[in-house]
């Protein structure tokens, strides 16, 4: 959630800019724990100490006054902690974090204009990185990424059939207290309603 939010002297109302500070978010801890395609999670030190150090830069990176401090926080904090794999992304966080920072900052065309800033920012991201952003990566680790990635398409493809056939396959049990009246007027399984009552 937005530092802007969050913070207990805060008097601002959600707004757009949270959304997209929201999604900022979303990407950044994937960067940081996983190691690659596939959701491998990263060992990183688990320690309190650590984790509270993260919560402090997670404020500090928008929340600090002077743009250049802010700025040298994200470098340190986040992007010098990223899995070789997303490199190819940091100009784009870079640029993200700019975006959200002159926002909160001025409040003003850049807040007021924040999804066409990002819409505009996704667009360069995708053309800049191509379908192979890791062209420049040594081919060893070219290699290991394709055959991570080709192993978390394979899982998927295997989850979405397993639940497809799941769900085809779905039966509804008997009941095993049903009442031998039951069984000359079955009921729908699906309808809730009571069973019709006996004349006298």
């Amino acid at each position: 959630m937005s530092h802007d939010i969050v913070s207990v002297s805060s008097k601002n109302a959600h707004d757009s800019v949270h959304n997209i500070e929201s999604f900022f978010w979303v990407l950044i801890p994937i960067a940081l724990i996983r190691g690659g395609p596939g959701g491998i999670r990263r060992i990183i030190s688990n320690s309190d100490t650590e984790e509270r150090k993260a919560q402090w830069y997670k404020r500090k990176i928008f929340a600090e006054l002077s743009y250049e401090a802010a700025k040298l926080n994200l470098e340190e904090a986040l992007l010098n902690n990223f899995d070789p794999y997303f490199d190819p992304l940091k100009p784009f966080i870079r640029e993200w974090w700019s975006v959200l920072k002159m926002a909160y900052e001025f409040k003003a065309y850049e807040l007021w204009n924040i999804h066409v800033h990002m819409q505009k920012l996704f667009e360069e991201a995708i053309e800049i990185l191509g379908p192979n952003p890791h062209a420049d990566a040594d081919l060893e680790a070219q290699q290991q990424w394709a055959q991570m990635t080709e192993n978390q398409v394979l899982r998927r493809k295997k989850y979405q059939e397993d639940t497809k056939n799941a769900v085809e396959t779905h039966t509804f049990a008997s009941d095993p207290n049903i009442t031998p009246a039951g069984v000359s007027r079955p009921q729908d399984p699906l309808d809730r309603s009571p069973p019709p009552k006996k004349k006298k």
